[in-house]
């Protein structure tokens, strides 16, 4: 009898585990999206996320590994999972609840596009911890210092598989102080209102409607503008109105916009890299980033200025 129930909570482990790396790694890619949610729930900062969120991936993946593998001393794994479950309740209830948010990516769901099994793998997380917390017993290696070498390997991995940078927390713009080319812009769209546009601060970007790294940028400051003080945005786009239509639908955004379909003049104003982003005050650049410059500590203090 002993040993069915051994086998029982096996398949319990087994399930537990692999659930939990895959919800890791679902996270891993694109992991921008757990980032930016994070602290559009204000779980999180703009210079906190990128580590929380990798660190939470990497407890997946060493929880549901040691669940397979019953390396589990004081049970102390369960406990993580029971806390994962935790935050996977909060979200799930969140995206139910909150009807304004940006991201639309859950990280505490299995099946995005289907809440009810979303539930449901919870519901199995829960009765599972349930089970394992109340009948299985603690386990471990024979050579007990193996698992913290195990630790020392696999929590580290989203560090590696999707990195962050010390330059992502360093704010390398380059400082400019030159007025906005008006008759360069007229080439591109000549329905632009150029007084409000040159009026007070804002954030100028040049997009292109089928460029993934634009997508980011923008979730980037409709987030920071859902909770802070974030400059007013107007986005230049290369393109038509069907892709403008395609690249607000997927990113669910929504910025005051003007399209060109002159790739020639848009790429001497905006320059070779997109996205390219400037930020004037009265009409005159003081920055400009590229996709990669334009990071964490540069939305942190466009919030915080």
């Amino acid at each position: 009898m002993k040993a069915k129930n051994s086998w029982f909570l096996y398949i319990i482990r087994l399930i537990l585990g692999c659930l939990l790396i895959y919800q890791g790694y679902k996270n891993l890619f694109p992991i921008e999206d757990f980032e930016y949610r994070l602290i559009e729930q204000h779980l999180s900062n703009w210079l906190t996320a990128p580590i929380l969120s990798r660190i939470l991936i990497g407890l997946h993946f060493i929880t549901g590994l040691f669940l397979i593998l019953k390396i589990d001393p004081h049970k102390i794994f369960i406990k993580i999972l029971i806390g994962i479950v935790v935050l996977n309740i909060f979200d799930i209830t969140w995206e139910i609840l909150v009807s304004t948010k940006i991201i639309r990516s859950c990280y505490g769901c299995i099946a995005e596009s289907n809440l009810f099994i979303t539930i449901l793998v919870d519901l199995v997380f829960i009765t599972g911890a349930y089970v394992l917390l109340k009948y299985s017993d603690r386990s471990d290696l024979k050579f007990k210092w193996h698992k913290y070498l195990l630790m020392f390997l696999i929590i580290p991995l989203p560090f590696i598989f999707n990195p962050v940078f010390p330059n992502d927390f360093i704010d390398v713009s380059n400082t400019f102080s030159e007025h906005l080319d008006i008759a360069k812009v007229k080439k591109l769209n000549k329905e632009i209102n150029y007084d409000k546009l040159i009026r007070g601060e804002k954030l100028i970007a040049f997009f292109s409607t089928s460029c993934p790294y634009c997508q980011i940028s923008a979730k980037k400051m409709a987030v920071a503008n859902t909770i802070g003080n974030f400059p007013s945005v107007f986005i230049i786009f290369l393109g038509d109105e069907e892709g403008v239509k395609y690249f607000f639908d997927s990113s669910n955004t929504n910025f005051e916009y003007a399209t060109t379909q002159n790739s020639t003049d848009f790429f001497e104003i905006s320059g070779v890299s997109l996205p390219s982003i400037s930020y004037l005050k009265e009409g005159v650049i003081k920055k400009k980033w590229n996709g990669r410059t334009f990071n964490y500590e540069v939305i942190r203090n466009l919030s915080s200025r």
